[in-house]
């Protein structure tokens, strides 16, 4: 047993004299041989790594005292003609020895002159090839850095996404850290750059490289928020013109501990302009905000405690000339809210909103199988000023109310019973001066929350609609609420995928004393039919549109009577089916769809069966009994 750990020592020994040697003998041939080699060598490896052309004008290696220096380094896009990356001089010491022990010892690196440009496109950035994808087995080899600096570098920011290609820089970036390492967690580290013409100011330390841990605080003042407005949808109703935002954040990371974070900032002198017009929409003076113990580990979060406070004045939409701003204010306090709630929190948010109304939402959270309360409170809430900063042609008018209660246990994946309901009175809805549709009162009950996908309610009832249905000369017919076919993209690029809405889901629809105008400009002279007392009840709505529906209606046709519908209706195809019945139906209003010159007069009675197939199939079935009565026909 001796002799073999005798012979096993031995060839360990000759192992490590022979790496030695080799060791040696590459150093000595890298020291002697030509500059133009080894930057050759080296333009080949980044090559080969980035998959992009590289030039360099210069490379010194002394591997005896582990520098190299690297002058008037250019890394192009795989096009070969777009910049990526360059610096002037680049500047690196380490300890040569130290990678026989499995650890890459940096002494110092030093970067000076550096460019980074970062391309945005519709599909992604241009370095996303070069972001190591996720499933690595670990770190292979130590790593540590006692000092680094970066002088004169700057970061820009291209975005071809935006229809107007915009740049921005990130400039004067100035680094210096000490300790970084996989082996200790002393590490410290200051960053300051120009961004977008604001100071930026970033300060790390306890860094550790491996398993990640750090703490830092952001520092930014005076951002020009101008800059979002590239990133507002092209058919934003509201644009914002001008602001201010600065705000100090601090951060703990951990890989095991997650994400902890303080932070306090304010907006100042923000301005909403509608699209197209010059004079504010929405004036926000200044608001602040400050949160405090937030948490974000293995997807569980808290807030330990949140504060916002501010007002903002809104253009009275009604107002003619310069128009008048109404105020309102906002003031939010959260505390101790987790998520899943795992400790009792308290939620208050208290708002007035322009016109005279109120917004407010209070109550306390309690771990499970504890019950939460919470109750929303709206009270005369003005829909007018805000359905205006919304991208529609539809105007929206109404008085908003709620008292929705919430009174038992939160759980992720639980759908939550809501006490209560949340009603609009005087609602209007209108379209390029149109009005399309209004009614007295739209109230939902026994609402159900499934967040984030779906909301269903027990009970619409809908009081006093009144609707307009028109056709135009070319048979075109619009309905309200229901959107004409989208026009075909300019670009001719196919349609962004947008993630699924949420569903909505109604037990049952109530109309009560409705009324329903139908305009038809295909025959003449224009006819006008007006719908009056109409009572009805639909099951089974939901969007996106599902079907079958059920329907059960009553109304007063023009000139009096009565006509009943029973039917279950399809909707793709469209599908109907059912019984229709009138009693005392007077036949006048219709004389334009009669293609005779006399003039016919009377009632009629009828009770009819009625399939509607698909419309390819291109026939329907009516069958059942109909009479008339004081029929008159005149010449």
């Amino acid at each position: 047993m001796h002799l073999l750990r005798v012979r096993a020592l031995g060839s360990a020994r000759w192992v490590l004299i022979a790496c030695a040697i080799l060791v040696l003998a590459i150093s000595v041939t890298a020291y002697y041989a030509s500059p133009a080699v080894v930057r050759n060598l080296l333009i080949a490896q980044i090559e080969s790594m980035t998959h992009r052309p590289v030039s360099i004008d210069a490379v010194a290696l002394n591997p005896f005292t582990g520098r190299l220096v690297v002058r008037g380094f250019r890394l192009r896009e795989p096009d070969g003609q777009t910049p990526f990356t360059d610096f002037d001089r680049l500047d690196v010491r380490i300890r040569p020895l130290s990678l026989l022990r499995g650890h890459l010892w940096i002494r110092e690196v030093i970067l000076q002159g550096s460019t980074v440009r970062i391309i945005r496109f519709a599909e992604g950035f241009n370095i996303s090839d070069l972001i190591p994808r996720s499933g690595g087995t670990g770190r292979t080899l130590d790593v540590t850095v006692d000092r680094l600096v970066v002088t004169k570098g700057t970061v820009a920011l291209e975005d071809r996404a935006l229809a107007e290609p915009r740049t921005w820089y990130s400039e004067k970036v100035e680094i210096e850290a000490h300790n970084l390492s996989t082996r200790r967690g002393d590490g410290r580290a200051v960053a300051r750059s120009v961004t977008v013409g604001a100071p930026v100011l970033l300060e790390m330390q306890k860094v550790r490289l491996y398993p990640i841990h750090l703490e830092a605080a952001v520092t930014t003042s005076e951002l020009d928020l101008s800059l979002a407005r590239l990133y507002f949808p092209r058919d934003a109703a509201v644009v914002l013109e001008r602001g201010r935002a600065s705000s100090t954040l601090r951060v703990a990371l951990d890989a095991r501990a997650g994400v902890r974070a303080d932070v306090s900032g304010s907006l100042e002198d923000v301005v909403l302009v509608r699209r197209g017009e010059r004079d504010p929409a929405v004036l926000v003076p200044k608001l602040t905000v400050e949160l405090a113990d937030f948490q974000y580990q293995d997807e569980k979060l808290q807030v330990g405690r949140f504060e916002l406070a501010g007002a903002a004045s809104v253009k009275d939409p009604s107002a003619r000339g310069g128009g008048r701003f109404q105020v309102s204010t906002l003031q939010a306090s959260i505390a101790d809210v987790t998520w899943p709630v795992v400790r009792p929190g308290r939620v208050d948010v208290r708002s007035s909103v322009p016109g005279g109304g109120l917004l407010n939402l209070t109550g306390r959270l309690s771990p499970p199988p504890a019950a939460s309360q919470l109750r929303l409170q709206l009270e005369r809430v003005d829909l007018g000023p805000w359905a205006r900063l919304v991208p529609s042609s539809l105007r929206i008018d109404g008085l908003a109310e709620a008292n929705l209660q919430i009174d038992e246990p939160l759980a992720p994946a639980v759908p939550n019973q809501v006490q209560g309901s949340i009603a609009v009175n005087q609602l209007g809805v209108k379209d390029a001066g149109t009005e399309l549709l209004r009614a007295r009162r739209v109230e939902a009950t026994g609402l159900e929350v499934h967040w984030p996908s779906r909301l269903a309610a027990r009970q619409l009832v809908i009081t006093g609609p009144r609707a307009t249905i028109e056709r135009d000369s070319a048979g075109g017919v619009a309905v309200p609420g229901v959107p004409g076919p989208a026009a075909p993209s300019s670009s001719g690029s196919p349609s962004a995928t947008h993630a699924p809405p949420l569903a909505l889901a109604v037990g049952a629809i109530v109309v009560k004393d409705g009324g329903l105008v139908w305009r038809d400009q295909t025959v003449k002279p224009q006819v006008t039919l007006e719908l009056s007392r109409l009572d009805a009840r639909v099951t089974g709505a939901a969007w996106p549109l599902q079907g079958p529906l059920g329907v059960r209606a009553a109304a007063r046709p023009p000139g009096g009577g009565q006509i009943e519908v029973n039917a279950r209706v399809g909707v793709d195809p469209f599908t109907a089916e059912g019984q229709v019945t009138g009693r005392a139906a007077e036949v006048a209003p219709y004389q334009a769809y009669v293609p005779l010159p006399a003039r016919i007069g009377g009632r009629v009675d009828f009770d009819l069966a009625v399939a509607l197939p698909p419309l390819e199939e291109g026939r329907a079935t009516v069958r059942g009994r109909a009479g008339a009565s004081s029929l008159d026909v005149r010449d």
